[in-house]
């Protein structure tokens, strides 16, 4: 094999060596370069310009937290059976199920912060004096208190009007007025539920019943509608009340 001329040789600038015989690349200012010595210098060259990975935000706040539910994990598992399965009211230091929203003894809400009187327990003991008006007001909500209440008012000044014939509007008027009020009650739920029921309660005496006991829905009115209906039915035997009219 001829020997190549020194001038002639394809010299990598790299390692020095000739690369004629061997793959190479050519720069624009002529220079050879081998094609192991190219490759290594193009790997650093993208080192160098690549951007330093920078890290996420809060990367060492996650590890930590990461570590600090590691670390309440395993002492959750090595807690006593009672003490993994109970918590304590930050309110009243009752004990409660693990993971309750709600204290029963307090009603101390632990998600609002906020004390809930209304959820706490029946054996919790009422506030003093206050006792007797909450059992008061609860009573005046049932449905029987709006038939009673007229009736034993209405039924003693109907035995007043029984004993004296001359305060027979001791009854009437009170009645008239009770009867009145609870008249205009019904209306009122029945146009609320419908011009077309409004006006048959309001024109047809017999579906007045067939609405109060049988359509409406509410508990109270139809008491004080069955109370209406028996003290008119009293009306009739008030003493000195007649129907026939004079001449």
């Amino acid at each position: 094999m001829p020997t190549q001329h020194p001038s002639k040789a394809k010299v990598c600038r790299v390692c020095s060596e000739d690369c004629s015989d061997r793959p190479r690349t050519k720069d624009r200012a002529g220079n050879y370069y081998c094609k192991g010595c190219y490759e290594q210098a193009t790997q650093k060259k993208k080192q160098v310009k690549a951007p330093k990975p920078v890290p996420p935000p809060l990367a060492d706040a996650q590890d930590d937290s990461l570590g600090l539910l590691s670390d309440l994990a395993a002492h959750q598992a090595s807690a006593p059976p009672n003490e993994a399965n109970a918590d304590t009211c930050e309110h009243c230091n009752e004990p409660l199920p693990k993971g309750a929203a709600l204290c029963m003894n307090c009603g101390f809400n632990r998600q609002t912060g906020q004390r809930v009187l209304a959820a706490a327990s029946p054996t919790a003991k009422a506030p003093r004096g206050g006792g007797g008006a909450s059992n008061a007001m609860e009573m005046l909500k049932q449905p029987w208190v709006a038939f009673a209440v007229p009736m034993v008012v209405l039924g003693a000044l109907f035995m007043v009007a029984q004993s004296d014939p001359e305060a027979a509007l001791l009854f009437l008027g009170p009645q008239a007025i009770f009867a009145l009020v609870v008249t205009i009650l019904v209306l009122i739920r029945a146009f609320g539920e419908g011009v077309g029921t409004g006006f048959l309660t309001l024109c047809l005496p017999f579906y007045v019943l067939y609405y109060v006991f049988s359509v409406n829905e509410s508990p109270h009115l139809k008491a004080l509608y069955g109370a209406t209906i028996l003290t008119t039915v009293a009306v009739f035997f008030v003493p000195g009340f007649d129907l026939q009219p004079e001449f």
